[in-house]
């Protein structure tokens, strides 16, 4: 069978951002497409000028005599910078056409050449809910929101829209616009002073995502594996005690938040038994050479409270997908035949369970790469999670894009390798040109 590739199509990708977006995702093997008024090397971009209703259509139909689309990302933006009685009417129409109207035409035309559960990902602005000097820009974006929210509610289609409403970026074609002493203003706006790099927000993303995997991804992974084992058993041993302790410890375990047991595992194993220490993020600098050791030491806890409260519910839905299984005839038959009930259950029975759970181990992996706000607050552990917390306190915007569209591409990842491994376990949905 032969493997395809995430289809990414970034609209506007001559900014910045888009050329830190493409430079990314190129280095880690995604097949992109790209459009832009500004002519780019690279036989994947394609000419798109957004003004104009012929270069619209010519582009969506090169578009659908490819491949389907998984992922739609529009980084569009044209800003006056004048106030409205400034403005002509050349000006306006070119606001609301760029900012909004070209945008929701190609999605009208290429809505139908989505792949299932598609996203489409729009770099929108704090102006459509804040206003700005430069009122039809304001508007033209605020237009976005309401075609976001009107998509979402009433369409058909299984499409999810969402919009990242982002500040000024420092190196921006945006930015470049504006006088110094607009340039000022924006700075002067920004709660650190400090405007974002495309390089840095890359940076600062790919510096706490190790981090978030090492703890949160080694816990899924743990969870995975104790609850397929442990659920498997249950479900081999229906009404026993060990089925009866399994689902009564998934109902108790899942009745409280990570956090609140975070913070009694702190209090009894930091404070009075002085086990572990309370906070999980290490003392000594990064460059050290016992970093990696005392990284290790101190995730220990967090790492043991993520775990303890993660298998009991995914013991209990192995244990669910398993116990029907486990009556069909062909298990019985080997029952009959003397086959072992260990080899039975962890062999023929599991295999069989295997797509539902590939599913959510695959979905789990996924999500947790974002790490968790609460929880990575609570250890204060440097991940993903706190720099979600950390941008959102300041309003650090264009972090908060760079984050989301990186798990967006690892959410892609995730599902094309459960595509994948469903193929394998269950032969049935094997496509005819890969036997």
């Amino acid at each position: 069978m032969e493997l395809v590739k995430k289809h990414i199509l970034i609209i506007c990708s001559s900014n910045s951002v888009g050329s830190a977006l493409i430079k990314r995702s190129s280095s880690e093997g995604w097949n992109i497409s790209h459009a832009s008024r500004v002519k780019l090397s690279g036989e994947k971009h394609h000419f798109l000028d957004l003004t104009s209703q012929e270069s619209i259509l010519t582009f969506c139909n090169l578009i659908k005599d490819g491949l389907k689309i998984d992922a739609l990302i529009f980084l569009c933006g044209v800003l006056g910078g004048s106030a409205l009685d400034q403005k002509t009417h050349f000006e306006i129409d070119e606001d609301f056409t760029i900012n909004a109207i070209s945008q929701i035409k190609i999605i009208k035309n290429l809505i139908n050449h989505f792949t299932d559960d598609g996203r489409v990902i729009f770099l929108n602005s704090i102006s459509a809910f804040n206003g700005s000097y430069d009122p039809t820009y304001a508007a033209s974006k605020a237009a976005i929101i309401g075609f976001i929210q009107s998509m979402a509610k009433y369409s058909s289609k299984n499409i999810r829209f969402n919009a990242v409403a982002a500040g000024l970026i420092e190196d921006s074609n945006m930015a470049k616009q504006f006088t110094a002493e607009d340039f000022n203003r924006h700075r002067s706006e920004t709660p650190t002073g400090l405007l974002n790099l495309s390089v840095e927000i890359a940076d600062i993303i790919f510096e706490k995502l190790p981090k978030t995997i090492l703890l949160f991804t080694s816990a899924t992974v743990i969870i995975s594996i104790i609850g397929i084992f442990v659920g498997a058993l249950a479900a081999s041993k229906v009404g026993s005690i060990i089925d009866r302790i399994t689902s009564s410890f998934a109902i108790i375990s899942s009745s409280f938040p990570v956090w609140w047991i975070g913070m009694l595992m702190i209090f009894l194993f930091a404070f009075t038994y002085q086990i572990f220490p309370a906070r999980a993020t290490p003392d000594i600098p990064a460059s050290s050479p016992e970093y990696l050791g005392a990284l290790l030491y101190h995730m220990a806890l967090p790492l043991i409270t993520i775990v303890m409260i993660g298998f009991g519910s995914w013991a209990y839905l192995v244990r669910n997908f398993m116990v029907g299984i486990m009556q069909e005839d062909f298990i019985i038959a080997k029952k009959t035949m003397g086959i072992n009930q260990s080899k039975i259950t962890y062999t023929h029975a599991l295999k069989n369970a295997a797509p539902p759970i590939i599913t959510i181990l695959a979905l789990s992996l996924s999500g947790s790469l974002g790490g968790a706000i609460i929880t990575e607050a609570v250890f204060d552990w440097p991940g993903m999670g706190r720099l979600y917390f950390e941008a959102i306190t300041v309003m650090d915007l264009p972090v908060i894009i760079g984050a989301t569209y990186i798990l967006t591409v690892f959410f892609l990842v995730s599902v094309f390798i459960a595509d994948l491994l469903y193929g394998y376990f269950d032969p049935r949905i094997r496509s005819s040109t890969g036997e």
